[in-house]
């Protein structure tokens, strides 16, 4: 079931995923590369990545995620449902991240910081 590669299918999943490539692995790796000049990185795979091998390696383990989440469309593309869900989370927890390197970059500190600012 696994074993061989369509190209309409893979056309299918490339079009679902547009945002998700777009926000998770565009997004967030663009404003990362940006923001490192203004302070580090916070999670801490990426950051043993970027401090080992440099900042390209963390398109790698983007990439690996999309191989994945392709692995993971072969499998519950049948249920629109967990389907929609799966890729609609990830492309808003791209959304977010790259909002947050987007704040780090503009005000030098994380969105959430100034989202829950008690004063």
């Amino acid at each position: 079931m696994l074993d061989y590669l369509d190209k309409e299918e893979l056309t299918s999943f490339l079009y679902d995923v547009r945002y998700v490539i777009l926000f998770y692995v565009l997004g967030d790796w663009m404003t990362t590369l940006y923001a490192l000049e203004y302070g580090y990185e916070g999670n801490i795979l990426p950051a043993i990545v970027i401090a080992k091998y440099g900042i390209f390696h963390v398109l790698l383990l983007k990439f690996l995620f999309m191989v994945l989440l392709f692995r993971s469309y072969r499998v519950i593309r049948n249920f629109p449902r967990l389907w929609n869900f799966t890729r609609k989370t990830v492309a808003g927890m791209g959304l977010v991240v790259s909002l947050e390197n987007f704040m780090v970059i503009l005000l030098g500190s994380r969105f959430f910081q100034h989202l829950f600012v008690i004063s």
